[in-house]
């Protein structure tokens, strides 16, 4: 069996597409505006000008779906089987306002400027103090006593809390 050369490949394309279009040619040409409509036939019974509407009313009876409307259903294809069953309704309860916070400090050192009184650096939450000794940290909260490794904090209540360098401290402060 021998193989066609490209040549002969493409010369029976062309051909096989040169038919298709004369076949499509006189397919279209055969078609007019008009409708071909073929005569009846001789001797053959009563032609059917139209479809009888008169019966159509009563395959399509909207009757039952009308009533199953009507009864209040959501949907006609809904069902209620695999709803959830409602939870009753939570009592309303009034939750007291808390009464103190949580403040974070950190210690985060000294600077201290020869003679004059050192500066002190603490972050409270997310904002960072410059203090000097004796100011107010937060709320009541007062620096009592500085040292390089901690700081010592006091209340009016006498309480007192050590700040270690670079260590968090969670303080509850009243709120105002």
């Amino acid at each position: 069996m021998m193989l066609a050369s490209p040549e002969q490949t493409k010369i029976a394309g062309f051909a096989a597409l040169i038919g298709a279009l004369v076949l499509l040619v006189l397919a279209i040409a055969g078609l007019e505006s008009r409708p071909r409509i073929l005569p009846p036939k001789p001797g053959g019974g009563p032609s059917i000008v139209g479809a009888p509407i008169a019966g159509l009313d009563t395959l399509f009876s909207t009757g039952p779906v009308a009533e199953m409307v009507a009864a209040n259903h959501r949907d006609v294809f809904s069902t209620g089987h695999f709803d959830r069953p409602q939870s009753p309704p939570e009592k309303a309860s009034v939750k007291p306002a808390p009464k103190t916070r949580s403040v974070s400090l950190t210690y985060l050192g000294l600077l201290d400027g020869g003679g004059a009184a050192p500066t002190l650096y603490v972050r409270a939450d997310k904002e960072t103090l410059r203090l000097a000794p004796g100011g107010v940290v937060v709320d009541d909260w007062r620096i009592a006593e500085v040292a390089r490794e901690e700081l010592v904090l006091t209340n009016t209540a006498a309480a007192t809390n050590r700040l270690v360098f670079r260590r968090a401290l969670n303080l509850e402060v009243p709120i105002r």
